[in-house]
């Protein structure tokens, strides 16, 4: 939790594998990522929906960290799509693909900081209105294929909480060693 320690938004989370960089498991996600080999999220997913039925407990939504239109656009899908079709299958909770909407495009947090990967990411998410009903006290995780500072996770967690989720977990296939 070190790197959720002080924000307030993310409760708990887990991770399957640590990523190290050049490692075979940084390979494994630039085949899904890159090279559109979706059977490997979906076979991620279902490994990490037993951690987080595990690890993290009962949950009432799931939903990924979302690509920004231009990016969807350039790649053809969201990879972290099908790691939430793959927990979804073990945890029988219906994946919400559009309950998160990114409102703004945000360069790569590869090179950045911790402040400016937290910067670049502020403000640049948004909750999709006909689901603010439903997200009431509601227990919700959100799925990233590898989280490094969690910034990400948590900028997409605030506008979550502010639209008044109870809990806020984050998952993701990767923990980048930092």
């Amino acid at each position: 939790m070190e790197r959720f320690k002080n924000d307030g938004i993310i409760d708990k989370f887990c991770s399957l594998y640590i990523f190290e960089k050049d490692g075979k498991f940084q390979e494994t996600i630039h085949l899904l990522k890159y090279k559109k080999i979706k059977s490997i999220g979906i076979t991620f997913g279902r490994e990490l929906g037993v951690k987080i039925e595990n690890e993290l407990g009962k949950f009432d939504i799931l939903t990924a960290v979302p690509l920004h239109k231009l990016k969807y656009r350039e790649r053809g899908y969201n990879q972290v799509d099908y790691i939430c079709r793959g927990i979804s299958e073990v945890s029988g909770i219906e994946f919400k693909n559009d309950l998160i909407i990114r409102t703004r495009y945000t360069k790569t947090q590869t090179e950045l900081t911790f402040q400016e990967r937290k910067e670049n990411v502020k403000d640049a998410f948004s909750v999709n209105r006909k689901y603010y009903e439903l997200l009431k006290d509601a227990v919700v995780v959100v799925v990233d294929d590898v989280i490094t500072t969690g910034s990400t996770v948590a900028s997409a967690g605030q506008v979550l909480k502010e639209a008044g989720c109870k809990t806020i977990y984050a998952a993701s296939v990767g923990l980048a060693s930092i």
